[in-house]
This record gives structure tokens, sequence and C-alpha cells, in this order.
């Protein structure tokens, strides 16, 4: 915040919002300042949070050493499985160089665990992209589900015999009650 000079519309002195804002972390992102393409208007961008993502990477590459003699379809099922979990959570808007620095860093502890197999190192990294066709790509965006619609549709002619049906079926059984004296 600071004040506004004379020149500002709202007055002198003021308080304005500055885009310059200082990033903070909260639920494993960096939220910061942006600034969109198209616009030129300033947003609240996410970022994945160094700490959280490294530690992500260090986790991966403790399991990578215990799955390291396990067949490479069961590894990059799980593999995937992982980054399809990560892009879904952090598939923000201004998060797709991480998502994309992420895939990569997986694949280079993939690939470093797959090296260590065998002291006669066959794996080379023309290999190694034929390797990780099989596991996602960076999306940049999570896709969200589609939000259920309030308005209430029209039924259609095709529902008029069931509806008829069930009309007739009420009435029918209310008329067959016992009043009550």
């Amino acid at each position: 915040m600071y004040r506004c000079p004379p020149t500002c519309p709202g007055g002198v002195g003021d308080l304005a919002w500055t885009p310059t804002g200082d990033p903070f972390n909260f639920l494993g992102f960096t939220h910061i300042c942006a600034e969109t393409m198209k616009h030129r208007r300033y947003v609240v961008g996410r970022q994945t949070e160094r700490a959280k993502m490294r530690a992500k990477l260090r986790h991966i590459k403790i399991e990578l050493r215990r799955r390291m003699h396990d067949p490479v379809p069961e590894v990059a099922q799980w593999l995937s499985s992982v980054l399809r979990g990560h892009y879904q959570y952090y598939g923000v808007p201004f998060n797709a160089r991480t998502q994309g620095t992420f895939r990569r860093q997986v694949i280079r502890l993939w690939f470093r665990a797959l090296r260590r197999r065998s002291h006669k190192t066959r794996l080379t990294w023309d290999r190694m992209d034929r390797l990780q066709r099989w596991l996602p790509p960076a999306t940049g965006e999570r896709s969200e589900p589609p939000q259920p619609s309030l308005a209430r549709s029209e039924p259609s002619l095709a529902d008029e015999p069931a509806r008829r049906a069930r009309s007739a079926l009420v009435i029918r059984s209310s008329a067959s009650l016992p009043v009550a004296r």
C-alpha cells in the first residue's frame, strides 16, 4: 500500500494497491503478483512452492531407489500416477513452467535410477526419450469438473405418457384411501 500522488483519481493521500506485493506461501503455492498477457491486468498468480517441490522430488528419488530393480513398466505406471496427482493439485494458471520443470526432474531421477541398475549402462537419452512417452505431459492447468446447472430443464414430449401414467396412479391410489371420520 502506498499514498496516492496528487494526480491519482482517488484524491491526494488515498490508499491504493500496488502490484509489487511480497510473495507469500500458502497451501503449497507461492502466491505472487502476475500480469496477464492478453489484457495486461494484475492478478494473483500461484506457483508451486519450491520447498514442497524439492521435498517431493527427494521422496521420489528414495522411492525410485527402492523400486530400482522392479520392471520398467511398473515403475512407469507408478511415476505416471505420481505425475497425474501432481498435475491435478498444482495445475493452476501461471504454473505451467513449474509443472514442466517437475516432470523433467522426475525423468532425470528415473534416468539416473535406471543407469544404476547395472555397471554396464546401456541406457542413453535416446532410449530414455522413448521411455518418457509413458509419462503424462505437463498440462499447465487442471480441468475443472462441469458445474451442475441450477436452471430446471423443460420436460420433453417423450416423457408425457410416463407422466400421465404416474399422475393417474396417484389419483387412483388416493381415491381408494379410506376417509377418516
